[in-house]
């Protein structure tokens, strides 16, 4: 019979070995007096990433992919090897601050009706980095579609799907977390079951989160344990394939739980989010300098995915 430990760690890369190398010597250096383990999920990278773990960390269980198979296949695959009490989901393109592992177990050890945690998530310079979400809903991404929740920053109605009124220094039970960094009970994925591998880089973890909710437990936010997140590292490197894979787990998430209708009307809703997008390009285009390049690179990622939603 496999030992339990405390913690297995399962980490999904794709072609960022610096990243990496910063995220698991942050592990090393700050979880402290607990049993654990590091799970790398590499999907099929080409920079190096499993020849410098192999090299500089021999202690991670490395599993080797020979395809990208994207977030919630490559997370499923760590589950199902890993022999922790809690799961603890990293993006490769964080850094652990000072015991804030330690500072997740804990609040998990001392809240039994916790499913799952996050934590607080900072960009590299500091700043807050939004880390929470509220269910996707009809009414959240027609807001959130034709840019009212940037207008209106501060409103609790409007800006409800990121919770930008929100400046996330108390603990809170929360919709959902983000996937850099989520905090869930093994008993609980044996309940729920695994990522929904349908979703292929994006939205899995609100899916997630939704049936943990669904199950009777709750997903909290503690501002207590701190990382840096630098940020989409990975789909960067193809980002107008990823920009439509957002919108895909959109239409992904409404399938599954509004249905046709809702399918429908999302698509009409995002759609008109694109196109107002694509218009908002064209007076930039007049200007002769960055910004210029820059509309002109917004306007062929905002078109593909508009030919995507009228042809897709």
């Amino acid at each position: 019979m496999t030992k339990e430990i405390k913690l297995s760690i399962i980490i999904v890369n794709y072609n960022v070995k610096k990243l990496l190398k910063g995220c698991i010597k942050s592990i090393y250096e700050t979880i402290k007096n607990i049993e654990y383990e590091v799970i790398v999920i590499d999907n099929n990278s080409s920079d190096g990433s499993v020849e410098m773990l192999k090299n500089e960390f021999p202690q991670v269980k490395i599993i080797e992919n020979t395809e990208n198979k994207g977030f919630a296949a490559a997370n499923n695959q760590g589950i199902n090897v890993s022999r922790g009490k809690y799961i603890l989901l990293l993006n490769p393109d964080t850094i652990v601050l000072p015991n804030a592992i330690n500072t997740m177990l804990e609040f998990m050890d001392n809240r039994a009706e916790a499913g799952a945690v996050g934590c607080k998530i900072l960009n590299p310079d500091g700043t807050l980095q939004s880390s929470c979400r509220n269910f996707p809903s009809i009414l959240i991404i027609l807001y959130d579609s034709i840019g009212l929740h940037r207008v209106f920053s501060k409103s609790k109605i409007v800006s409800r799907y990121y919770l930008r009124y929100w400046d996330h220094d108390e603990i809170r039970v929360v919709d959902s977390v983000k996937g850099a960094c989520l905090m869930i009970r093994q008993e609980v994925i044996k309940k729920v079951g695994l990522l929904d591998e349908r979703f292929f880089l994006f939205g899995e973890e609100v899916d997630w989160c939704r049936r943990i909710k669904e199950n009777g437990w709750k997903v909290f936010f503690t501002p207590n344990a701190q990382i840096i997140h630098y940020g989409g590292q990975s789909s960067k490197q193809q980002s107008r394939k990823n920009l439509i894979e957002s919108h895909k787990a959109r239409q992904q998430y409404f399938q599954k739980y509004y249905g046709s209708i809702g399918v429908y009307l999302s698509k009409m809703i995002f759609g008109f989010g694109v196109l107002l997008r694509i218009m908002a390009c064209f007076p930039i285009l007049l200007l002769g300098n960055e910004k210029k390049r820059q509309a002109k690179e917004r306007l062929k990622l905002f078109s593909a995915t508009l030919k995507w939603y009228l042809h897709g």
